[in-house]
């Protein structure tokens, strides 16, 4: 599991949008808590060989029974991500982010089998390990 996922994620929590594996996951939208977000690995950018950065996608679900709410938590993580520069870091020990902006707004991918609204946001992170 790539360790800049768990600093996502533990970022997130340290600014208040949930509890680690209580509320948030890693890989994962268990079927309970009803409210829940997850940080997922996903693919990768363009790879440069000429210059030593990384290029990493990661995508964030949101999970709510209540719309508003689950859009709102959502845009809140977007406010906190996206377009972060080069002086941001997840924290102490962490890998060097040189930048972090939105691929899409959050945006509503329907409801599952438990009518719970889910919202998805993708990110591309640069960084240096």
């Amino acid at each position: 599991m790539s360790i800049l996922i768990e600093q996502v994620l533990d970022y997130l929590a340290g600014q208040g949008i949930g509890t680690k594996a209580t509320d948030m996951f890693l890989n994962e939208l268990p079927d309970t808590p009803n409210n829940a977000t997850a940080v997922i690995d996903s693919s990768g950018g363009v790879i440069d060989n000429e210059v030593p950065v990384r290029n990493k996608r990661v995508q964030i679900l949101v999970r709510n029974t209540d719309y508003e709410t689950g859009h709102d938590l959502a845009e809140s993580i977007f406010q906190l991500l996206h377009q972060q520069k080069d002086t941001f870091t997840f924290g102490a020990g962490s890998v060097d982010v040189m930048t972090i902006f939105a691929i899409d707004e959050p945006y509503p991918i329907g409801q599952d089998d438990n009518n719970r609204h889910i919202f998805s946001t993708n990110y591309a992170i640069t960084y240096r390990e």
